[in-house]
């Protein structure tokens, strides 16, 4: 009786003999200072429709500096810059309410908001967040204050704002128009940023920003 030869054992049943996949190359940070290259490129592989808006220098300053100026419910025009309205704000026939094409204005900006996509946007912040919270310590900020806490806050400033369906009036002083109803104009300058983009706009917004602090916050996977 001829022996038994046993059969080849094939390399894909030994677990000690399959392919591993190399670990992946670690992420070497520049220098704030010059961190502009390297995070527009990043970001614009995740998110190629904010091309537009990422140009200039100081980009994750300018960013951090945004998200500071909302976490306090402030607004301040020279961190509002890079939106580039190509429109200026508008009024009806009467001059007496916020024109639809003043609202229109944003729409790029927002349908680019729209577009993100909430974990690729994700995973460029967790991988700059080093340098943002560099900023914030040029802020003054103490080192226990993290860039996930300012931008919670900048968030919840953001969803936190009205949505008001319907014609807004309007009054014309000097140069600039002040809202009519009381209550609008004691608004917050967040709140009345908010209200300048239209009730669309800012429903749009607010849902890719709620999409945005779940991921921040470990949810919505």
């Amino acid at each position: 009786m001829r022996p038994l030869t046993p059969s080849p054992v094939p390399a894909d049943a030994n677990p000690e003999l399959e392919p591993t996949s190399p670990p992946p190359a670690p992420i070497i940070l520049p220098t704030l200072d010059s961190s502009d290259n390297q995070f527009r490129t990043q970001t614009l592989t995740a998110a190629p429709e904010l091309a537009p808006w990422l140009v200039g220098d100081n980009l994750i300053r300018r960013f951090i500096l945004l998200a500071n100026d909302l976490s306090q419910s402030q607004r301040t025009n020279k961190h509002l810059d890079f939106l580039k309205l190509s429109q200026p704000f508008s009024v009806n026939s009467t001059g007496t309410l916020i024109a639809p094409a003043s609202y229109q204005r944003y729409k790029p900006f927002v349908s680019a908001i729209d577009q993100l996509d909430a974990d690729a946007v994700l995973r460029v912040y967790q991988t700059f967040k080093p340098l943002g919270q560099q900023v914030l310590g040029e802020l003054g900020y103490p080192d226990d204050y993290t860039v996930d806490t300012l931008l919670s806050k900048a968030a919840t400033a953001i969803l936190n704002a009205p949505i008001i369906e319907g014609d807004i009036n309007v009054v014309k002083h000097s140069i600039y128009y002040h809202y009519t109803d009381p209550q609008l104009e004691a608004m917050n300058p967040v709140n009345k940023q908010m209200l300048r983009m239209g009730p669309e706009n800012t429903r749009i917004i607010q849902t890719k920003v709620a999409a945005l602090l779940a991921k921040l916050h470990g949810g919505g996977r």
